[in-house]
């Protein structure tokens, strides 16, 4: 951790180790959320949904800045969605960095640690709603 409250120092998380952690978004979210649905918690499972459309949005925009695919930001996690959405934008951001040949240049690398950084900050939000009961 920093010195901020709930942000990670991420100044060594290396390319390939922020792929697997974006990577890991789409099933943590969605182990959140099938436990707030089994909880029967309908208000700790749309904070889960909503933070996982936060975190696609997040992904999307980091793949873009990093040339990733087509397509890449422009998909939704709707209410009723199992979060394929963000399993897309994970995807399509894990594409991006594979395709990034020089992490020293630009601000490419810095991108990519924000990105892992607000989506861990939203799986934390997430959690703490899920398995602190509020």
């Amino acid at each position: 951790m920093t010195g901020e409250p709930g942000r990670y120092d991420l100044s060594l998380l290396s390319p390939a180790d922020a792929a697997v952690a974006v990577r890991s978004f789409p099933r943590r979210f969605r182990e959140l959320l099938e436990r707030a649905r089994r909880d029967g918690d309908e208000r700790a499972a749309a904070l889960v949904r909503d933070r996982a459309l936060e975190t696609a949005t997040a992904l999307g925009a980091a793949a873009r800045r990093l040339g990733g695919p087509a397509g890449a930001g422009s998909v939704d996690v709707g209410p009723g969605d199992d979060l394929d959405g963000l399993a897309a934008e994970a995807e399509h951001l894990a594409a991006a960095v594979d395709r990034v040949r020089d992490w020293d240049e630009g601000d490419a690398l810095q991108v990519l640690r924000d990105a892992v950084q607000a989506g861990s900050g939203k799986v934390r939000d997430a959690e703490r709603a899920v398995l602190d009961d509020g």
